[in-house]
């Protein structure tokens, strides 16, 4: 016999698939707030030391936080992907026990560099990160 929506394993599946989501979310946005932070660290300290030159080494964070943005995007959204997929096959009578606590977001590893690649133009990442690097290069013209 399938299992069933209001089984307790069933149940638990998807709480551990909720709870996969909702942490990859917390945690680029806590990548975001971190990025921020140093990257206004750098602007404060660099201005104040009169040497706008080196601002321009607060790219360097941003492409590593960015990097770090989008591969915790592109798990939320995997993950996304196999919650809905599973209640899905739930409702379709599709589900076997071996599907239960089968948890794995990739495939193989072309999927995995098209999400990581295909989540840069998401609106959570993209906008962030280049205008970040748009004011770096606006203080820049202004005080260098």
């Amino acid at each position: 016999m399938p299992p069933t929506i209001d089984s307790v394993s069933v149940q638990t599946h998807l709480s551990n698939l909720q709870g996969i989501i909702a942490r990859m979310s917390q945690l680029s946005a806590h990548t975001k707030t971190w990025c921020l932070t140093l990257v206004a660290a750098i602007m404060v300290i660099t201005t104040n030391l009169n040497q706008t030159a080196t601002l321009w080494i607060s790219i360097i964070p941003i492409v590593l936080f960015m990097i770090m943005d989008m591969q915790y995007l592109a798990l939320e959204r995997r993950f996304r992907d196999i919650y809905n997929d599973f209640v899905r096959d739930l409702h379709d009578n599709k589900v076997s026990d071996a599907d239960l606590f089968h948890i794995r977001p990739w495939d193989n590893t072309t999927d995995m560099i098209c999400h990581f690649f295909g989540s840069f133009f998401s609106f959570a990442i993209a906008p962030f990160y280049l205008i970040m690097v748009f004011i770096i290069a606006l203080i820049e013209s202004i005080w260098g």
